[in-house]
């Protein structure tokens, strides 16, 4: 546009317009301004030339000289109107309902001689904005039959801007439609589609339309992009939204949102070090601003950083800016042992954010630190107060749901989920809520095929990696006569190795198929020559192959198909009901069999020895201090707390399903910590957890310096910092394991009726 008007110095009001454009937006110049309407008033413009300027100034579009243009032009031709007809669609498209409501009165105090298509069209809008559909159809079929040629594009825009505000979906599915059919290729019909369809939950749509258009780089909008990132995140494809938000960034670094939601991103891939560069940049580019230092702190966070942490918190000035208080919450509930948590969230609860992120973020923390029954109810109160504000949010949607389910509230958790739009449970997040309730309904296959279709998605790495595959070292595997089988990843393990071995073939297991991710201690020549082990090498990247997982998927999915077999690590001892009574794993298969149970819930019951211990007599003691609560993904359980807890500060995912029936749609997902759907025995076992025998400060300094542990190995980072060797005393929750009974009579193993009676 300031090219055009540089053209034109014979004309002093566009001179005049040129000139506030020089000095910037949005800022306006009153000086400049009271110059423009002298210039106006002296010379007489016409109508036409008028109108030009109005025309020239939508190019700019700025929210604050555009309306001051619009009252001058009406001012002076206070009858005109279409010059108020024009007015008032500009306040439309800025959403200012107050200018829109004055405007309305003049417009209907005037009497033109004939109502034109402006005046029609204008109506329409007018009614859309404010919600009255079928007046503004009304209005809109006016227009069609009197005025049949007029561009209606405005109109049916602002038609959708109203049915997102009714909940109408279907409706709004047929208005985009025939914007998009009538327009194609118009970035602004795309525009106002993309923000639709993520009102309205259809994540799926939004890529459709901005991948025809060859992506979002060709709308430089930084919420555009940010939508289009997100829906590819609730559609599964995080590795994707990743990869192409990095790219996003190198030409627009600016566009802030968009580091907060790829951070989330890539803790769920592990992978936060593919940002580091891209908050380098912002921080040298933008180093004051606010969210950019919000960004840094993260980034501290990620690392545990928090002595830098304290050093950027110092540098807000506005204590009571939005980012300075969400980073609070953030780092409260980071920070092993928090403290202050409820205070941080009411005080940025306080500030005045309209949006639900407050509450998602507290109650997830409420969720994640559970340590009673209270706990949770305090999450779904906070959440259930909050319904209206959290209406079309997909992760409070998910953490409302999850909090109903934990408390055993099923049927309240279903009518959450029922109540949402059909479009918004489609998201990938919701798509697992709703397996959940298919599956306790009996809807076993039907889930399982529906799990196997999300995990091969691109939402888990564990299945859509691309690590180089495990080699064959040794193999004695045999399929006709190996019926119960065990996997394991192991690196430098020498110390269990014996022990591991002749603990599951005593327990019952055929044959061992093992990963040996480079070892340097004689572990893999240890296990090469024992006769019932496979042995396969893969020396990579133990982190890239989403922890092993990887590798495990597909050497299960390789061998163990329609088999009964174990995924456990190797300093973990697995413990069942009946064990101390003579149940062996043959009755417990047998059992799980006759019922059709595919998955053996589990926990890890962390070991510890009272002082300084070598070997596994040593590690009896464990602490009583676990609590478990519903979850929707399997195995449907969380259990959280235990010696790890107290240790560090902190609740990590403990959950397991260590022993499954393989069949062709299963992949584990985190670990073994949580999987694709199998139905679930009626029995909990649990895991006896070694991981601190021996020199075990030794093998947490070993963790931390390979990096290839979650978020850099933090939990071993914990460990390192509790001073493991001084916090091995026994507390009051503390107790001497002896057998597998004593588990039972304390609930931390469960075996059902059914099991019992079984034979």
């Amino acid at each position: 546009m300031l090219g055009l008007l540089k053209k034109r110095k014979q004309n002093a009001p566009l001179d005049a317009i040129a000139q506030i454009t020089e000095h910037g937006f949005p800022e306006f110049d009153a000086a400049l301004g009271r110059n423009l309407r002298e210039q106006m008033g002296s010379r007489g413009m016409t109508r036409t030339e008028l109108k030009q300027l109005v025309s020239q100034a939508e190019a700019v579009w700025d929210s604050k000289w555009l309306p001051w243009l619009d009252s001058q032009l009406c001012r002076l031709y206070p009858q005109d109107i279409d010059l108020l007809c024009t007015w008032i669609c500009h306040e439309i498209a800025f959403g200012r309902e107050a200018s829109v409501k004055a405007l309305k009165a003049i417009f209907f105090s005037l009497s033109p001689d004939e109502t034109n298509n402006t005046v029609l069209n204008t109506l329409a809008r007018l009614r859309y904005f404010e919600g009255d559909l079928t007046a503004g159809d009304a209005a809109l079929a006016s227009l069609s039959e009197l005025h049949p040629e007029y561009d209606q594009k405005w109109a049916l825009a602002e038609k959708a801007n109203g049915q997102v505000k009714a909940k109408d979906w279907d409706g709004l599915e047929d208005t985009l439609g025939h914007l998009l059919r009538v327009n194609p290729g118009d970035i602004n019909i795309i525009s106002l589609s993309v923000r639709a369809y993520a009102e309205s939950g259809n994540h799926a749509r939004i890529l459709e339309l901005l991948d025809d258009i060859g992506g979002p780089s060709e709308i430089s909008n930084e919420y555009i992009n940010y939508l289009y990132l997100n829906a590819l995140d609730l559609c599964g494809q995080k590795a994707r939204c990743l990869n192409e938000g990095v790219e996003i960034l190198d030409v627009h670094p600016d566009f802030f949102s968009l580091y907060f939601l790829l951070r989330s991103v890539a803790h769920s891939l592990d992978a936060a070090h593919v940002l580091e560069p891209v908050f380098e940049t912002a921080a040298r580019l933008h180093p004051n601003h606010p969210l950019v230092r919000e960004v840094q702190c993260l980034a501290a966070l990620d690392r545990d950083d928090f002595a830098k942490v304290d050093e950027i918190l110092e540098t807000f000035e506005d204590k009571s800016c939005e980012p300075y208080l969400r980073l609070q919450l953030t780092y409260k509930t980071t920070q092993p042992g928090a403290q202050g948590v409820r205070e941080a969230y009411e005080a940025y609860r306080a500030s005045g954010v309209r949006h639900i992120g407050p509450e998602v973020q507290y109650a997830g923390y409420l969720i994640g630190s559970a340590s009673h029954v209270a706990d949770l109810t305090y999450a779904n109160d906070i959440l259930v107060s909050q319904k209206s504000r959290g209406a079309h949010n997909i992760n409070y949607a998910k953490m409302l749901i999850q909090s109903h389910v934990a408390l055993e509230q099923y049927d309240e958790a279903e009518a959450c989920f029922e109540a949402l739009p059909e479009q918004m449970r489609k998201a990938l997040p919701l798509k697992e809520a709703e397996q959940y309730f298919l599956q306790r309904n009996g809807a076993h296959r039907d889930v399982s095929a529906t799990w196997k279709e999300m995990a091969t998605s691109g939402g888990y790495r564990s299945v859509t990696n691309a690590s180089a595959l495990p080699e064959r070292v040794t193999f004695n595997y045999d399929a006709n006569r190996d019926q119960v089988l065990v996997f394991a990843c192991v690196y430098n393990a020498i110390e269990f190795t014996e022990w591991f071995l002749n603990y599951y073939r005593t327990l019952g297991v055929d044959h061992f198929i093992i990963v040996d991710n480079g070892s340097t201690d004689g572990t893999g020549d240890a296990l090469k020559d024992e006769p019932d082990v496979s042995l396969f090498s893969q020396p990579g990247s133990f982190k890239d192959s989403a922890h092993g997982v990887y590798w495990i998927n597909h050497l299960m999915r390789t061998y163990a198909v329609g088999k009964w077999a174990f995924f456990v690590d190797m300093d973990e001892a697995f413990v069942y009901p009946g064990m101390s009574e003579g149940r062996s794993l043959d009755d417990l298969l047998g059992y799980c069999d006759a019922n059709g149970y595919e998955a053996m819930p589990s926990f890890m019951l962390d070991m510890f020895p009272a002082s300084s211990g070598t070997d596994f007599s040593a590690s009896d003691c464990f602490d009583n201090s676990y609590f478990a609560f519903p979850s929707m993904r399997a195995p449907y359980r969380t259990i959280q707390g235990g010696f790890r807890s107290r240790l560090t500060d902190r609740n990590f995912l403990i959950t397991k399903s260590p022993l499954v029936k393989v069949n062709e749609d299963f992949y584990y997902l985190e670990n073994n910590h949580t999987h694709t759907h199998l139905p679930v025995a009626d029995i909990q076992t649990t895991l006896l957890h070694y991981k601190f025998i021996g020199d075990a400060q030794q093998r947490f300094d070993e963790a931390v310096d390979r990096k290839q542990h979650f978020m850099g190995a933090r939990f071993y980072k914990d460990l390192q910092r509790s001073k493991t060797a001084d916090r091995f005393e026994r507390v009051e929750c503390t107790l001497t394991y002896e057998n597998a009974a004593q588990l039972e009579g304390l609930d931390l193993i469960k075996g059902s009726d059914a099991w019992r009676a079984f034979k």
